[in-house]
């Protein structure tokens, strides 16, 4: 009998590309994201991945900047291509980010792609991975990481794409200090 040890490692570091979308939803086209339109320009998608949780990601959607329906930053998330290349994702962590609990990702999707350039906009590029629980349910506090979520996977990606699809209560956005990958 063999036994062998997979190490589970994070996989975003601080030279991946990052791109911050909106209005999108798991299989269907990304859109682009604007800093000063969608996030604030201290704000910014690359705050996701950066291995702080003293800075965050904000997204407003498709909302008024001093609007809170209930679907504000909903729909909104990155993505991102890992500088290591092709990687097989088992698993994420979600941070909370300083302020406003009600802006914390409850539910969200992750999906994967090799597809490259201008084709990452396409729905149709993307495989859903992952839709469930952010790890946040259970409000950990700020600046803190929430409950790893892992989940069964066995294709390598190059780059993945992140959504909110819930949050835990009325609010003008979604928010988050940061996404962590694990994988190998």
């Amino acid at each position: 009998m063999h036994l062998y040890l997979i190490v589970v490692v994070s996989l975003l570091g601080m030279k991946e590309l990052i791109y911050g979308i909106y209005n999108t939803i798991a299989g269907g086209n990304s859109i682009p994201s604007s800093i000063g339109e969608n996030s604030p320009i201290k704000e910014q998608p690359k705050n996701a991945c950066d291995n702080t949780t003293f800075t965050k990601y904000l997204n407003s959607g498709k909302c008024p900047k001093y609007g809170s329906p209930i679907d504000c930053g909903l729909n909104t998330g990155l993505y991102v291509t890992l500088e290591r290349g092709a990687s097989i994702v088992v698993g994420f962590q979600l941070c909370a980010a300083n302020d406003f609990p009600s802006r914390d990702p409850i539910t969200i999707t992750l999906e994967g792609t090799n597809e490259v350039a201008k084709k990452l906009t396409l729905g149709s590029s993307w495989t859903l991975m992952y839709s469930g629980f952010s790890g946040l349910n259970n409000d950990p506090g700020r600046y803190t990481c929430g409950e790893k979520r892992l989940f069964s996977n066995s294709v390598e990606y190059a780059s993945y794409r992140f959504l909110v699809t819930g949050k835990r209560d009325v609010g003008n956005s979604v928010q988050y200090s940061e996404l962590r990958l694990f994988g190998f």
